[in-house]
């Protein structure tokens, strides 16, 4: 099968679109993940392991991206305690951190953005890229910037204690509109 990432007739991996490190901390000791999603029809469910997806990447563009989610990992998951809480209230926390590769860290979101956008996987049938598809594609495997030009990034994270039990959550990506 033809692979999205490099073109080729290759053979395809499972490639997990949402890094599998980030699914493997949420569980912690538990075996599973909640599977929530925004469609009130669909049922919740579980998961193992994460979502991936066996039809998009070779092993090759795989482990290229893996330097992006390893990037991801670190800096979001394994230093989130050493962030600097810059506002806190009863509903939000806004964070400060200095020492970080704005590059990786956008490159690591967008390279996620791109899989869920090249999945057929029903979890991310939201997630339609368009025309971006292909710039966001090249940004990623060239390692370039577009000085945020085309796409910036924000980061949000929900508080257990205000949002409610999300935890041990994956919820499907929907979009959101941010005016400024």
């Amino acid at each position: 099968m033809l692979c999205k990432g490099c073109g080729e007739d290759k053979i395809l991996i499972k490639a997990h679109i949402i890094p599998r490190s980030f699914c493997m901390d949420l569980r912690n000791d538990e075996n599973r993940l909640d599977i929530v999603s925004t469609n009130i029809n669909q049922t919740r469910g579980l998961s193992r392991i994460g979502e991936y997806d066996p039809e998009i990447l070779c092993k090759e563009c795989d482990q290229f991206l893996s330097k992006y989610d390893d990037y991801g990992k670190k800096l979001l998951l394994d230093k989130f305690e050493s962030f600097a809480t810059l506002i806190e209230d009863e509903k939000n926390q806004y964070y400060l951190l200095k020492d970080y590769n704005y590059l990786f860290l956008k490159l690591f979101l967008l390279s996620v953005l791109w899989r869920a956008s090249i999945s057929k996987r029903h979890f991310f049938k939201d997630v339609n890229l368009g025309d971006h598809e292909r710039n966001i594609k090249n940004l990623i495997f060239n390692i370039e910037d577009d000085n945020n030009y085309t796409y910036g990034c924000t980061l949000q994270k929900f508080i257990p204690s205000v949002v409610g039990s999300l935890e041990k959550t994956i919820h499907s990506p929907d979009k959101v509109e941010i005016r400024v």
